[in-house]
C-alpha cells in the first residue's frame, strides 16, 4: 500500500487506496513503468473518483485477493472500510486460501470452520504470523488450576493434545479419559475404554493421532478434524501381552461437548515383547517392541491384522533399535526414528523385512536407513510434539544442545532420501540441559525453560517459506516456584493458550492467554500490562514496495477482541486524545450475566459464545439451559417433550443439545461428517446408491426370541425412546430395546389369557397406549380435565411437575386384549387393564435400566364384546368395541370402576357378564385408529377419515354394550370428507402447546397440522356448527383448524414407511428413498424453526433391501428407526444416523 497523503481531505487517502487496492488484482507483470504511469495519470479526488463509490460487494471481492497485513491496514482508514475488513467471506477466503500453500498442517480452527466468527477467522490467521510479545521485566500472577485427583485417582499425563484443546489422561489400569483445562470443573471423561478395565496391575499406556490422513480424503474441509484415528498400545506391568488397539473418533456436536469414540481394530502381541510408544498414519500403526534382549519397531497394516492371532501377525520390522525417543509414520511408506541421539528414516515398505516371528524380528542384524542426521547430539523431543505437512513434504522440529534444528523430509515416493532429505537451523539458542518435558518446539514458535524462574519464548521461520516470521526471543516469568522443576510445557496454536502441567500426573495446571493477543503482537508497544487489562500493540512493521507506516494503534481488550478505531485523523493532537472508559458487560458479577443469559434466545446465547473463552464458558453455565428449558416449554416447545434421562442427572451438554436440536430441525442430523461407511445392512445397492448412503452410519439389529411364540411389534415407544413395547401370541406385553437385541426381551405386563387354553392358530390380539400427556397421574385418583400435566392435578411443585414432565419417572399405560377368534361366536369378552410403570433409575448416572409395573384396575366388556386399538389420558381410558350388534367407541372413567366390579377377575375370558360399568359411547362408528384429547375431544379415524368429538357434551352414556352398538350415529363435531388421510402411524401423539392441541396428520398428497383451540360458550365470537371442511371450522366446545405443513407430499406408499413429528418428517419414496423434511407451523410466527414451510433434507437415504413397515425418528438420540420382520418372522431393526451424531 502507498503511503497515505499528510492532508487531512479522507477522501484523497480514499483515492490512494483505492487505486492501490485494484492494481493488487492486476496481473503481476505489471512492472515499475506501468506502476509509475498509473500513479501519474490517475485521476484526482476531484473527478469523484473515490473507493467508497464502489459497490460493498467488489470492495469485499477486492479485499479477498489481498494480504492479511493490508487488510488490517485498511481498515484504519475510516468507518466503512474498517467494517468491510470485518466481513466473514474475507477471511474464510483468506485462510482457505493460505490453508493449501501456506500453513503448515496440522492447522486447525478452534471449532469448525462454519462455526467460525469473522473475529475468531481473522485472529486464527493473523497469529500465523505474529510473534511473542516483548516482556522485559515484570510476572504475570497467572492462578493455578487443577482437575479433581480424588475423583479418578492416580491419573498421568497429558499424553496428547486433542484437536479440540481437551487434553489425554490415563488412568493405571489403560482407561483414557479426556478433559477441558478451561473447565476443570466438568471433571473427566472417559475416552477410551480400556480392555484391563479394573485390574489391579499398572498398565503402561501410549497414544498417538492420526492427524494427516484425515486431510487427504477431505475430512478436514471446515479446519477442523470432526473424525480421527487414535491408536492406543497398553502394556500390563505382569507377564501379559500387550495389546494395540484402533479407534474410530468423533465429536459430539460442531461447538464441542463432547467425543465419542468407536473400536476399529485390537491386536494383542505376542508374550514375549512389551511394547512401548506408537505412531499411526492411515492403515498402518508402527509400535517399539522389546523382547528383554533387544529392541525393534514393528510396522502392521492394522486393516487386515486378525484380533487374539500374534503368531499370524504380519510385521514390517526394523531390528536392533537400542532406544527410541520418538517415531513418526511418514507418507510414502516410512518411518521416523529418534534413537539415541540420532534421526533415522526407513523406507520401510521396500527396504524392510516382513515376518510374523517375534524370534526372528529381534534376532536379525541392522538394517541400515535410507536417510542418517549429521547431528548425533539431538535431544529429546517434548512428548506432545508432532510433525508437520505443507505443501509436499513433511516437517520435523527437533531440539539440539545449541540450536533448533528443521528436518525437511519430502513426500514423493520416488525421490533419494540420502540426497533429498535437508535440515535447517531455525534458531541458534541454548538448550542444553533441557530436558523433553522443559521446551516445545512447534513449526515456526518454541518455548523453554531457562532456569527456575524465566521461561524463553522464541519465534524463528524456515528459510524456503514466504512467511514474514521474525527471529525473535521473548521472555516469560510467570511460573517462577509454582511447579518446581518439573513441569511439562505445551501451546496451543489453536487458541493461542500456554499450558503448563505439573509432573508427573499433570493434573495440576495453569493456562497463560486465553485468547489470541495476550502472548502476540510485540513490535515495540508495552509489554508490562498484567493479565486482563486493555493493551495496545502496534501492527506489525511491513517491509516492501507497499509498505505502509500506520498512524494509529489497534487495541485489543483482555478477551482478544478489536475495539472498534476512530476514523483515521493525521493531525497532530490526535495521538494525544482520550477516550472515556466504555462499561463493559465482562465487569458484571458473575450471577448477573448468567441471570442475563437465562433470558435470552438459544441462538443469541450460541452467537456469545463465540465472542471469548469467558462467554463460551459462561453459556455452559447448566443453569441457563435448564431456564430456556422451562421457559420454553409449553410455550413454544409443545408437550410431549421429554429428555434422555432425569432432568437433575442432565448435564448442561445434555440439555443444550435437546434444545438446539428442537430448535435446529434437521440441521444437527444433516451435518454429518459425510466419510464413515454404511455396515451391517445386506444391501444389493449399486455404487451410485452406495455413494449417497456414504455419511451415515447404519446397522441393523435382529431379535433372537425363540422361546416367544407369535412376537409382533414394536406397539409403542415408551418415555425417553431408549425402549419399545412388544407383544406375545397370548398377549404378554414385552420391553426391549431394539438397538441393543442381545439383552432380549423383557416382560412388562403378563397376559390375562396366559393361563388359558387357546389353540395355536389363534392369537390374542394386543393393543397398548402410554399417557404421554397425563404424565405423573399415577399418584392422584384421577384428573377433571383428563390431561394431567399441570401442578394442581399432580400435586406437585412447579420444580416437580416439570421434572416429571420432561422424564416420567412414573406413567400411566393402557392395554386392551381380544381374542383372535371372537368373530367366531365363542363369547369371550375384550379385556381393559390399567398399570402404573415405574422406572428404574441408577441413582448415580441417571441411566435407565428398566421399568416395573403395577396393576392398577382390570375390567371387561360384555359377553362377545371385542376391542381394538385403546387411547388413556388421566383418569380416562378409549377403546373401539364391536359385537355382532354392532360397533361403537366407548370412553370410561376407570377410577370409577371398583376392583370387585369385575364378577371373576381370576377368569377374565370366561363366559359370565360381569358387573356392568358405565360407559360413554360414540355409536355407529368403526375405529381403525383413536386418540384421546385434551379438553374432553376425541379423535376418531375410520380409513380414509378424521372425526372428532366432544364426547364430554354430546354423547350418551350407558351401561350396557347392546345398547351402545344399537344407537345411531351421532354427527362429530368435525371432520373431513375431503381429504382422504393415511392410516395413523401407530406411534402417532397429540401435541399441547399454549392452551391448544395439535396432531400432524397425513394424507394421500400433503401433510395437514389440525390444531385445536378450547372455546367458551360466553365468547361471542362463538358459533355452534357441524359443519364439515377444509380451513377454519368451529365446532361445538372447540376451534379447528387445519394448515397444509407440506404440499405437496411425494410419497409412494400409504402405510407407516412415512412419519411425521411436530416440526420434521420422515417421507418414502417410490424409488424406496426417503426424504427427510422440516417445515413449521403457520401460526408460529417469529417463534418458529430455522427452516422455511418445507424443506427438503438430502441425500436420500435408503434401507437397502430391507422393507420396514414402520418409520420412526427418534429425536432424542438423532437415529432414524425401521422395524421390519423377516419372511422367517424374526422382528429386526434398521438404524440409522450421521456417523459420530448419536447420543445415548
Amino acid at each position: 500500500m502507498k503511503f497515505l497523503p499528510p492532508a487531512s481531505d479522507v477522501s484523497e487517502a480514499l483515492a490512494v487506496l483505492a487505486y492501490d487496492a485494484l492494481l493488487c488484482l492486476l496481473s503481476t507483470e505489471y512492472d515499475l513503468i506501468h506502476w509509475k504511469f498509473w500513479t501519474k495519470t490517475r485521476p484526482s479526488p476531484a473527478h469523484g473518483l473515490c473507493l467508497t463509490n464502489l459497490p460493498e460487494e467488489m470492495l469485499v471481492e477486492i479485499m479477498k485477493n489481498l494480504e492479511w497485513d493490508d487488510i488490517l491496514t485498511i481498515r484504519q482508514c475510516c468507518r466503512s472500510l474498517y467494517r468491510l475488513s470485518r466481513e466473514r467471506s474475507i477471511w474464510v477466503h483468506i485462510f482457505q486460501r493460505y490453508s493449501d500453500t501456506v500453513f503448515a498442517q496440522p492447522f486447525f480452527l478452534p471449532k469448525p470452520l462454519e462455526c467460525c466468527s469473522s473475529e475468531v477467522l481473522e485472529n486464527r490467521v493473523v497469529s500465523w504470523w505474529s510473534r511473542w510479545k516483548k516482556i522485559t521485566k515484570g510476572s504475570y500472577d497467572v492462578p493455578r488450576h487443577s482437575f479433581d485427583e480424588k475423583a479418578i485417582p492416580n491419573l498421568t499425563g497429558p499424553l496428547l493434545p486433542l484437536p479440540s484443546g481437551h487434553y489425554l489422561y490415563a488412568s493405571p489400569d489403560g482407561t483414557i479419559f479426556h478433559g477441558d483445562l478451561c473447565r476443570p470443573g466438568l471433571g473427566m471423561r472417559m475416552f477410551i475404554p480400556s480392555p484391563f478395565a479394573g485390574a489391579a496391575f499398572n498398565v503402561e499406556t501410549r497414544v498417538s493421532i492420526d492427524l494427516h490422513s484425515g486431510r487427504d480424503t477431505g475430512a478436514y474441509t471446515s479446519g477442523f478434524p470432526t473424525i480421527f484415528s487414535i491408536a492406543v498400545t497398553r502394556q500390563p506391568g505382569i507377564q501379559l501381552p500387550g495389546v494395540v488397539e484402533i479407534w474410530k473418533v468423533t465429536s459430539e456436536l460442531a461447538v464441542l461437548t463432547g467425543y465419542s469414540s468407536r473400536l476399529c481394530q485390537s491386536i494383542t502381541e505376542d508374550s514375549q515383547i512389551r511394547i512401548g510408544s506408537c505412531s499411526i498414519l492411515g492403515e498402518h500403526v508402527a509400535y517399539m517392541a522389546n523382547t528383554g534382549t533387544s529392541n525393534f519397531v514393528a510396522v502392521v497394516d492394522w486393516t487386515v491384522a486378525r484380533a487374539g492371532e500374534p503368531q499370524a501377525l504380519p510385521r514390517k520390522y526394523i531390528p536392533r533399535i537400542t532406544a527410541c525417543d520418538k517415531l513418526f509414520l511418514l507418507p510414502a511408506q516410512r518411518i521416523f526414528i529418534l534413537s539415541s541421539g540420532r534421526a533415522y528414516i526407513w523406507d520401510w515398505g521396500h527396504a524392510c523385512p516382513l515376518t510374523t516371528s517375534v524370534i526372528e524380528a529381534a534376532s536379525r542384524p541392522w538394517v541400515s536407513p535410507q536417510w542418517e542426521s549429521p547431528q548425533s547430539n539431538i535431544l529429546s523431543p517434548n512428548p506432545l510434539s508432532m510433525p508437520y505437512r505443507v505443501r509436499d513434504c513433511t516437517r520435523i522440529v527437533l531440539p539440539c544442545p545449541d540450536h533448533v534444528l528443521g528436518v525437511s523430509i519430502p513426500n514423493d515416493l520416488d525421490v533419494d532420501l540420502a540426497t533429498s532429505v535437508t535440515t535447517t537451523r531455525l534458531s541458534v539458542t541454548s538448550l542444553e540441559g533441557r530436558t523433553r518435558n522443559f521446551l516445545w518446539l512447534g513449526y515456526t514458535k518454541a518455548i523453554y525453560y531457562a532456569n527456575g524462574t524465566l521461561w524463553i519464548c522464541i519465534t524463528y521461520g524456515w528459510p524456503d517459506d514466504e512467511t514474514r516470521t521474525y527471529s525473535y526471543r521473548s521472555t516469560l516469568t510467570p511460573l517462577s516456584a509454582r511447579f518446581g522443576n518439573d513441569a511439562m510445557i505445551h501451546y496451543d496454536e489453536a487458541r493461542c493458550q500456554i499450558s503448563v502441567f505439573r509432573r508427573p500426573h499433570g493434573l495440576v495446571y495453569a493456562v497463560l492467554g486465553n485468547n489470541c493477543y495476550d502472548w502476540f503482537f510485540g513490535g515495540d508497544g508495552p509489554g508490562q500490562a498484567a493479565l486482563g487489562t486493555s493493551l495496545a500493540f502496534q501492527v506489525p512493521r511491513i517491509t516492501g514496495p507497499r509498505a505502509l507506516k500506520p498512524k494509529g494503534t489497534l487495541a485489543f481488550d483482555h478477551d482478544g477482541r478489536l475495539e472498534s478505531p476512530q476514523p483515521m485523523d493525521n493531525s497532530d493532537d490526535m495521538q494525544s486524545r482520550t477516550q472515556s472508559s466504555a462499561c463493559r458487560l465482562l465487569r458484571l458479577p458473575h450471577e448477573i450475566l448468567v441471570e442475563i443469559m437465562k433470558r435470552l434466545e438459544w441462538r443469541d446465547v450460541l452467537a456469545i459464545r463465540r465472542c471469548s473463552h469467558f462467554f463460551h464458558s459462561l453459556s455452559k453455565e447448566r443453569e441457563v439451559w435448564v431456564a430456556m428449558l422451562e421457559n420454553d416449554l409449553d410455550t413454544r416447545i409443545p408437550r410431549p417433550f421429554h429428555l434422555p434421562k432425569p432432568l437433575e442427572h442432565c448435564s448442561s451438554e445434555d440439555l443444550e443439545r435437546r434444545v438446539v436440536d428442537w430448535w435446529s430441525g434437521w440441521g444437527r442430523f444433516e451435518s454429518g461428517s459425510g466419510r464413515t461407511s454404511t455396515h451391517g445392512v445386506n444391501s444389493n445397492s449399486s455404487s451410485d446408491e452406495a455413494r449417497d448412503e456414504r455419511g451415515f452410519d447404519t446397522r441393523t439389529y435382529t431379535f433372537d426370541e425363540p422361546n416367544i411364540p407369535g412376537l409382533s411389534g414394536p406397539l409403542l415407544p415408551l418415555p425417553s425412546n431408549q425402549y419399545f413395547l412388544y407383544a406375545g401370541s397370548d398377549g404378554t406385553v414385552f420391553y426391549a430395546d431394539p438397538r441393543q437385541p442381545e439383552l432380549g426381551m423383557q416382560v412388562l405386563l403378563p397376559s390375562p389369557f396366559a393361563e388359558i387354553e387357546i389353540e395355536e392358530s389363534v392369537l390374542v390380539c394386543t393393543y397398548v397406549s402410554v399417557d404421554v400427556l397425563g404424565a405423573g397421574c399415577a399418584d392422584v385418583g384421577g384428573c377433571e380435565n383428563g390431561l394431567g400435566w399441570g401442578p394442581e392435578a399432580l400435586k406437585l411443585d412447579e420444580w416437580e411437575s416439570t421434572t416429571q414432565t420432561l422424564f416420567p419417572r412414573t406413567f400411566r399405560l393402557a392395554v386392551a386384549r381380544r381374542r383372535g377368534d371372537i368373530d367366531g361366536g365363542n363369547g369371550m369378552s375384550g379385556v381393559i387393564e390399567i398399570w402404573d410403570i415405574d422406572s428404574q433409575i441408577a441413582d448415580c448416572t441417571g441411566v435407565l435400566t428398566g421399568y416395573s409395573a403395577r396393576l392398577c384396575i382390570r375390567f371387561r366388556e360384555d359377553q362377545g364384546v371385542g376391542v381394538n386399538s385403546c387411547s388413556i389420558l388421566g383418569r380416562y381410558v378409549a377403546y373401539g368395541a364391536y359385537s355382532p350388534v354392532g360397533c361403537f367407541v366407548a370412553i370410561v372413567d376407570w377410577t370409577s370402576i371398583r376392583p370387585d366390579d369385575d364378577g371373576n377377575e381370576d377368569d377374565p375370558g370366561g363366559s359370565d357378564t360381569g358387573r356392568s360399568f358405565t360407559r360413554t359411547y360414540v355409536p355407529s362408528v368403526f375405529v381403525d385408529n383413536l386418540l384421546l384429547l385434551p379438553d374432553k375431544n376425541l379423535l376418531v379415524q375410520s380409513i380414509p377419515v378424521l372425526f372428532i368429538w366432544d364426547w364430554g357434551g354430546t354423547c350418551p352414556t350407558t351401561t350396557s354394550a347392546d345398547e351402545a352398538a344399537e344407537a345411531s350415529f351421532i354427527s362429530p363435531l368435525w371432520a373431513c370428507p375431503e381429504l382422504r388421510f393415511r392410516p395413523l402411524h401407530p406411534f402417532t401423539t397429540p401435541f399441547v402447546v399454549r392452551g391448544c392441541t395439535r396432531l400432524v396428520l397425513p394424507s394421500m398428497d400433503r401433510v395437514v397440522g389440525l390444531t385445536i383451540h378450547p372455546t367458551d360458550e360466553s365468547d361471542s365470537s362463538f358459533v355452534p356448527s357441524n359443519s364439515a371442511g377444509d380451513g377454519d371450522d368451529l365446532a361445538v366446545g372447540c376451534r379447528v383448524i387445519c394448515a397444509d405443513l407440506v404440499d405437496p407430499l411425494h410419497s409412494g406408499i400409504a402405510q407407516y414407511p412415512c412419519w411425521f413429528g411436530y416440526c420434521k418428517g420422515v417421507s418414502h419414496h417410490s424409488d424406496g428413498s426417503y426424504e427427510y423434511m422440516a417445515y413449521k407451523w403457520p401460526l408460529d410466527g417469529d417463534d418458529g424453526f430455522l427452516q422455511p414451510s418445507s424443506t427438503g433434507i438430502t441425500p436420500l437415504q435408503v434401507f437397502g433391501d430391507i422393507n420396514p413397515w414402520i418409520v420412526y425418528h427418534d429425536e432424542l438420540r438423532r437415529q432414524s428407526l425401521g422395524f421390519f420382520e423377516s419372511e422367517e418372522g424374526v422382528l429386526g431393526c434398521v438404524v440409522i444416523d450421521r456417523a459420530g451424531s448419536s447420543s445415548a
